[in-house]
């Protein structure tokens, strides 16, 4: 994470809370030191609660896979707890954006990134390497403008089922809008490739 951006939490903790600074100072700056990625921080004048919404930084037991981690995501209530008075801020990586945000909206991106997952993230067997926010860019990137991503990943859970594949390793390309890919067998890695944007669609290449 920025340095600027935990400056600024900084800032808001000193004028804000009046105990219990440890919440931030050991506990949320240390869950941020090497995370990249959205995330919803709630603060009041005695606590912190800190929402990181990639879910492959929700802590050991969630990293297994992307089910195990939503569900304990979930079991935080079925939205982030909100006390009395509490002031709610929300980052977004893409934009470098930290800004304050209503209950009614810090609920609708909570919400929005629960969707995003179901839809996306628990579809097994790609296994994604990249961060949650980027794929979520892409597949919602190719929806708004007609694209074909969503059947180019359908086809590569096809391509692992009938085949002897243990998974496929989707990871972020240095080329805009695209991915590459790697075939995970019982015995090794396999095939390595790109799932590559050019003119408005997706295409497959090894």
């Amino acid at each position: 994470m920025k340095q600027a951006i935990i400056d600024r939490m900084q800032d808001i903790v000193d004028d804000t809370m009046i105990s219990n600074m440890i919440d931030f100072t050991k506990y949320d700056c240390k869950s941020l030191a090497d995370y990249e990625g959205d995330f919803l921080w709630y603060i009041g004048e005695s606590h912190t609660r800190l929402y990181l919404l990639d879910s492959k930084k929700l802590g050991r037991k969630a990293r297994r896979d992307e089910r195990t981690a939503w569900n304990l995501f979930k079991e935080l209530g079925g939205e982030p707890y909100y006390s009395y008075g509490d002031r709610i801020y929300y980052y977004e990586d893409k934009d470098s954006h930290f800004g304050e945000i209503t209950k009614d909206a810090a609920k609708g991106v909570y919400t929005g990134y629960l969707s995003d997952a179901r839809s996306i993230l628990l579809e097994q067997p790609i296994k994604r390497t990249c961060s949650f926010g980027y794929l979520r860019d892409q597949i919602r990137f190719s929806d708004e403008h007609g694209g074909n991503l969503r059947q180019i990943l359908d086809h590569l859970r096809r391509w692992v089922r009938t085949t002897s594949l243990d998974r496929i390793e989707l990871y972020k390309d240095w080329a805009d809008h695209s991915f590459g890919f790697c075939e995970v067998r019982k015995d090794g890695r396999g095939i390595a490739g790109g799932v590559i944007y050019r003119d408005g669609n997706w295409s497959i290449h090894t």
